[in-house]
């Protein structure tokens, strides 16, 4: 057997001609940090952890980070790994592998799950993902994105109450079908921004139960929270979706082209500064109930009902409605504080 250091990060980070790794005579009991350490061997195939010893392991940040040829990890199902605290870019752009198997890993202590599997476009199936424990990460960001082969993944046993940000976190999820985020405490997230964008395959989404009141950011340029989701047939929002301290809507709904109709009678924008291209896209929207919104005069609304041929009528509040340009849509209806048409 050889013997590891306590530090392993970096021993084989940017190696760019090896190609296979055999760790199963290696003794890393004494190991604590393995932080980076396979990070951009881009043209690693395989590696043989069958019976290494991470028991003592408390950071595998970016372990696998860049490996984009690496098709298979053996004895990833074995790892221990209930001392760790970060897992923050672990698989990140692991192109190549179609699936991984983690129904061993215990997340009890990890803190940060950002862009855990991001960039991992092959992957079809992450087994045991549905047992993770996420009662104290704080940050899930950008954590799937670019899981564009995943068609399904079971989240909906997340425990979510500590998470901070989920900005990003299902983008460009093109191949996933259905998800079941219904049970996601929100109640410590300020961060939405691209949380379902370029889910193109999904359908419908129950966000009913969710708590919104310290999201500051629901959109942006090129990260509408539910931008590009052609597909999309439903959102349903509850009653209280509370967006009174959300400040960017901007590209919220653009190019979901599959919604009919929108609910979002319950939407306070009186602290948005960015509308732009809010419902850009939108092709089959019919009508809108706006009447909640509170417009500023010098708000950035270009674009907000660019690429909407059916939408025929868009119901505002005259004393709240104080946008130019493009906000002065010749499709809006007037309706005064009590809710009476002003004709």
């Amino acid at each position: 057997y050889i013997s590891f250091p306590k530090d392993t990060t970096r021993i084989f980070q940017n190696l760019h001609v090896l190609e296979e790794v055999e760790l199963n005579l290696v003794d890393t009991s004494n190991g604590t940090n393995m932080n980076s350490m396979f990070n951009g061997c881009t043209v690693l195939k395989n590696i043989n952890l069958i019976g290494i010893n991470t028991s003592n392991v408390i950071d595998m940040q970016s372990m696998f980070n860049g490996c984009s040829s690496l098709n298979e990890i053996k004895g990833l199902d074995k790892f221990n790994t209930s001392k760790v605290a970060t897992m923050l870019d672990m698989f990140r752009g692991c192109c190549g592998l179609t699936e991984l198997d983690l129904t061993e890993f215990d997340t009890g202590k990890v803190a940060s799950m950002v862009r855990m599997f991001n960039g991992c476009t092959n992957l079809k199936k992450i087994k045991g993902i549905e047992k993770f424990n996420t009662e104290i990460v704080e940050d899930m960001g950008s954590m799937f994105s670019g899981c564009s082969s995943l068609t399904s993944i079971n989240v909906s046993s997340f425990n979510t109450s500590k998470v901070n940000s989920m900005g990003g976190m299902f983008a460009g999820c093109s191949s996933l079908e259905e998800l079941d985020v219904s049970n996601f405490d929100t109640s410590q997230v300020k961060y939405m921004g691209s949380m379902f964008n370029g889910c193109s395959s999904l359908t419908e989404l129950d966000l009913s139960k969710w708590n919104t009141s310290k999201v500051i950011s629901m959109g942006g340029w090129q990260a509408g929270m539910f931008g590009g989701c052609s597909s999309l047939k439903s959102i349903i929002f509850s009653k209280n979706f509370n967006t009174s301290n959300v400040t960017s809507m901007q590209e919220m709904f653009r190019y979901c082209s599959s919604l009919t109709e929108l609910d979002l009678t319950s939407f306070d924008t009186s602290n948005v500064v960015g509308i732009r291209d809010m419902f850009g896209g939108c092709s089959s929207l019919t009508e809108l109930d706006l009447r909640s919104f509170n417009i500023s005069s010098d708000i950035d609304g270009m674009g907000i009902f660019r690429g909407t041929p059916k939408l025929t009528k868009i119901l505002v509040t005259k004393s709240r409605w104080n946008g130019i340009g493009e906000l002065n849509d010749a499709r809006l209806v007037y309706y005064d504080d009590e809710g009476n048409e002003i004709n």
